[in-house]
């Protein structure tokens, strides 16, 4: 009896199929205002037209990604720069630190107090770098971006 049911509905459900490809088909020819080709011919007229306009967006995005890139570099070197310095004033701070030195214990706090404030200062030193690089680095990425966008192929 299971069987008979699921048959119909299995019937049902291909004719419904059937006569909805059809239905749309034929509202598809009625409805289209133009023919194949002359579909073709105007995609080509306004993908030729499209040429100028790239060309201009790719050279916006340019000159809109360039002075990042320059800006980027400069923090870059600013950091590279000011690191260094700042790096040797607090070595030559740390050994002319005025802790007690008396037993050896406070000598090795001393030694371990310099061999940190040198780890933090690399630490921070890595760290500007890594950021200038990483604007640098996101500058570069959203030029390649606007450049692979812009350079779809126009057929």
């Amino acid at each position: 009896m299971f069987e008979r049911e699921e048959s119909r509905h299995d019937l049902a459900f291909m004719a419904g199929v059937i006569v909805g490809a059809i239905s749309g088909a034929l509202t598809a020819l009625a409805l289209t205002p133009m023919s194949g080709a002359e579909t073709r011919e105007k995609l080509r007229e306004t993908s030729s037209n499209l040429g100028p306009v790239k060309e201009k967006v790719t050279t916006t995005a340019s000159q809109a990604v360039a002075p990042v890139k320059e800006k980027a570099a400069e923090a870059v070197s600013a950091a590279s720069q000011a690191v260094g310095p700042m790096k040797d004033k607090a070595a030559e701070m740390a050994a002319k630190s005025p802790l007690p030195m008396g037993n050896k214990h406070d000598e090795q706090d001393i030694v371990m107090s310099e061999d940190v404030a040198r780890d933090e200062v690399d630490h921070a030193a890595d760290a500007a770098r890594d950021a200038g690089e990483a604007v640098h680095d996101a500058a570069k990425d959203a030029a390649h971006k606007v450049e692979e966008k812009t350079d779809r192929p126009s057929s």
